[in-house]
């Protein structure tokens, strides 16, 4: 029921580790797979990200960041859903320590699907901190049907840096190519490091049809790299 998610992304290299696709969907309800099994549920969660990074281990590119995906509404229902601030926080924390028992190194990413909504980051972010999770990096889902206007996610970006001192990124997106990597590696104190466009292949703004051939959009990330990263 695991599903490891390696993403298109400028800059970064990410391991997404999401408990099932359920997981990170808000609007599901479900019975999460550790409510079938005997053991506490940060104790699965904890061997279920270590076993992740284990397999993953071999590719040392591969664990320079690892992804808490979309928990801005928390991970598996309802035991860590976002009401339940205590619990979500102990779950994050035994993804996290299975991380680092694995890497010590390794930096740990929280990924909110808020682009531009900087109350609810605020509060997020402030309510696990006070709750003892530790993370490295801020990352950020931005499709503007849902995460306001890209004047808001720069506002929310920049905000968050001020206020937590880490790095920010946006980790999704889809629409409006150029706009959010003009953003991401304009922020202040080079914090901005990298994007990640989510599913390239089947999401509104794909750049490969569904013959499996490249369009024309694709070629705009070689200018990203050689403006961006060079």
């Amino acid at each position: 029921m695991k599903k490891t998610v390696i993403l298109l992304i400028l800059g970064l290299v990410i391991l997404s580790s999401c408990e099932t696709q359920s997981t990170v969907d808000p609007a599901s309800d479900f019975t999460s797979w550790y409510q079938i099994s005997t053991g506490k549920p940060q104790d699965l969660i904890f061997a279920s990200y270590k076993t992740t990074m284990i397999a993953n281990g071999e590719d040392e590119t591969l664990l320079r960041i690892s992804v808490e995906a979309r928990p801005n509404h928390g991970i598996v229902w309802p035991d860590g859903h976002i009401s339940n601030l205590d619990n979500l926080a102990e779950l994050l924390k035994a993804g996290t320590a299975a991380c680092r028992e694995v890497d010590p190194n390794i930096a740990v990413m929280m990924h909110l699907a808020l682009g531009g909504q900087n109350e609810e980051c605020v509060f997020w972010l402030d309510n696990m901190i006070a709750r003892g999770v530790e993370f490295d990096i801020v990352g950020l889902s931005y499709y503007p049907r849902w995460h306001c206007t890209l004047d808001d996610l720069d506002y929310n970006m920049r905000n968050l840096i001020e206020r937590y001192q880490k790095d920010v990124n946006v980790v999704e997106y889809s629409a409006f190519k150029r706009e959010v990597h003009e953003l991401v590696f304009s922020l202040p104190c080079n914090r901005g490091n990298g994007t990640a466009i989510w599913e390239p292949l089947n999401t509104w703004s794909r750049f490969i049809d569904r013959e499996g051939n490249a369009t024309e959009e694709i070629k705009i990330y070689d200018g990203f790299s050689a403006k961006y990263l060079k």
